[in-house]
């Protein structure tokens, strides 16, 4: 039952908010020659030094961190895209090759300490609670869920870049889980650490909420700054009163 607070609805950015990839920079460009030559040696694909650099390039076009872009693909799309060249059959890009090149990151995957309790708390708290999150090189909803799958328990929805087809700031893929709950934009608040995720709420008008895990201060404009997620769940709890 929800308590009547302030706010009904909580939704949070993924990556650098509610887990990490430990060791990984934001842009994975100089992981590509290690990731692809893994590759490579596991399926047997025959690929020459000089190929591997071709890929790379390729994929570096994908790169959001170096071409940002609103549009989302889809990891098959950028996937053949990058290797069609090299005549690696459809089944071995999906069933081998897109699967190892997540699952390298995987691996390094932590939730943050907070995280769980924080989300358990709000839902105590008769609060709703989504995920909404760009995806790396339109990474499969699968792998998502396996990012979250020891908080998945307390997430009523989850929208990612890939599903609304547009990355932040656009708000394609807020605006679905704002249709999906009943509340008003005012009633919603969206948690995440960079610019833009308090650009796209600005965008349909809901609170932000800038997780700033770093020593060098930021401010985007957003409505509230907070270091760790535990400082959120008090705003949240202090609206009840």
């Amino acid at each position: 039952m929800n308590k009547e607070g302030k706010y009904k609805v909580v939704i949070f950015d993924l990556g650098e908010t509610l887990i990490e990839y430990v060791n990984v920079p934001l842009s994975w460009k100089n992981l590509y020659p290690e990731i692809f030559n893994r590759i490579n040696e596991y399926n047997m694909l025959g690929l020459s030094e000089h190929q591997i650099e071709k890929i790379c390039c390729n994929l570096e076009k994908y790169n959001t961190r170096i071409n940002p872009r609103e549009k989302e693909f889809s990891a098959e799309y950028i996937f053949f895209n990058i290797l069609e060249e090299f005549r690696i059959y459809d089944d071995i890009i999906t069933q081998k090759i897109i699967p190892q090149f997540f699952n390298f990151f995987q691996q390094k995957r932590k939730t943050y300490p907070e995280t769980e309790e924080v989300l358990k708390t709000l839902k105590e708290n008769g609060l709703k609670t989504a995920i909404f999150t760009d995806v790396p090189y339109g990474m499969p909803d699968e792998f998502v869920f396996e990012d979250i799958k020891s908080f998945a328990s307390y997430i009523d929805k989850v929208v990612t870049s890939v599903s609304a087809g547009f990355r932040k700031p656009n708000p394609a893929g807020l605006e679905m889980i704002c249709d999906h709950f009943p509340a008003d934009k005012n009633e919603i608040i969206y948690v995440g650490n960079e610019e833009k995720d308090i650009i796209v709420c600005k965008n349909i008008g809901c609170k932000s909420v800038l997780i700033n895990r770093e020593e060098t201060p930021k401010n985007f404009g957003e409505d509230y700054q907070f270091k760790t997620l535990t400082e959120l769940t008090n705003l949240i709890i202090k609206s009840f009163i």
